[in-house]
């Protein structure tokens, strides 16, 4: 289960649904409240392996990373160029803006887009920043 909407109110998570008012009390005593009618998106679990982030520039990746193998974080793992080669295919059917971040994980099912976020309130892990700030320095001058 996860927000379905921008604001990341609470992490995606395996929610069991007999237990969603102990999930809401759980986040909300570590200071995150939400609204407890927000619309969700729900699916089967799925597992993953790793996960990475993209920086992009319309369908460019402009910096990359892993950042998280299960709920630990792993940021010196190299992004696969099957992970970079999927981002752009991705990118070329769909995109929410000039600038964002995709990130990507590793399924039994092959790879899958966890979510994206917006450019200004995304972590960098161990991306390229020199990078970023130069891609995208580019790209507002460009416009």
């Amino acid at each position: 289960m996860k927000p379905d909407n921008d604001m990341k109110d609470f992490c995606g998570d395996i929610v069991d649904s007999k237990e969603i008012r102990k999930f809401y009390e759980t986040v909300s005593a570590g200071g995150f409240c939400f609204d407890p009618n927000i619309d969700v998106v729900l699916c089967k679990p799925k597992s993953i392996g790793f996960e990475y982030r993209l920086f992009m520039i319309d369908d460019r990746v402009i910096a990359k990373s892993s950042y998280r193998l299960k709920s630990m974080i792993v940021q010196d793992q190299p992004v696969p160029d099957a992970v970079v080669n999927f981002a752009i295919a991705q990118s070329r059917i769909w995109r929410p803006d000039h600038v964002y971040v995709m990130d990507v994980c590793e399924t039994d099912d092959g790879h899958k887009i966890v979510e994206f976020n917006c450019f200004n309130a995304s972590g960098f892990y161990n991306c390229n920043i020199d990078a970023i700030v130069s891609e995208v320095t580019t790209l507002v001058d460009s416009l």
